[in-house]
């Protein structure tokens, strides 16, 4: 990024494009045919163009919505997992904190330098999570299933897992049909 000072007191900063990241390829400075124009308005006139540039980075900002969306659901569902006195054998918990938790968070982060490599890694994690899910809370008759929790805390367990079910197939269908272009460093 440099700055300049305009006459009138004011800074202008002018960015160079970024090497890495969902961004890539774009030309950020003002008045680029690929970036953010300088006076607030888009710099692509025509609309097909427009939408053309746009599709990856709706994609992306979509898969980063549901993942930190199911982080947040998973989260409360966590606290009503120790709120109902639910708790975990080791392997679960082992799967919960890799798999489910941390594995999406390292695919987002891995997207950066590889869109597309990062997606995938986030489209199997929630695909394992959603099974795991699925079997845990609604087939298999455990403590952890929806039906057999603590009556008052029910209603927020139930709810939870149902908003982990919908984040996790969304992250899943996201993640596997993520079509970025795939970006290497060198």
């Amino acid at each position: 990024m440099r700055v300049q000072r305009l006459r009138q007191g004011k800074l202008r900063a002018t960015y160079e494009s970024p090497a890495i990241g969902p961004f890539a390829g774009c030309d950020l400075r003002p008045g680029s045919d690929s970036g953010i124009s300088g006076n607030g308005g888009v710099s692509r006139p025509d609309a097909a163009a427009r939408l053309r540039g746009m599709k990856r980075n709706t994609r992306y900002v979509a898969l980063a919505a549901v993942v930190v969306l199911h982080l947040i659901a998973s989260a409360g569902h966590g606290w009503a997992h120790g709120a109902a006195g639910v708790a975990l054998g080791w392997a679960s918990l082992a799967f919960v904190v890799v798999v489910i938790q941390a594995a999406p968070l390292f695919g987002l982060a891995w997207m950066w330098w590889d869109p597309l490599s990062g997606a995938r890694v986030i489209g199997i994690a929630m695909a394992a999570s959603l099974l795991f899910g699925l079997l845990n809370h609604f087939v298999i008759p455990s403590p952890d299933h929806i039906a057999h929790v603590a009556a008052q805390w029910r209603p927020l367990f139930q709810t939870t897992a149902l908003l982990l079910v919908v984040t996790e197939a969304a992250g899943a269908i996201l993640g596997l049909t993520y079509r970025g272009a795939s970006r290497r460093l060198a």
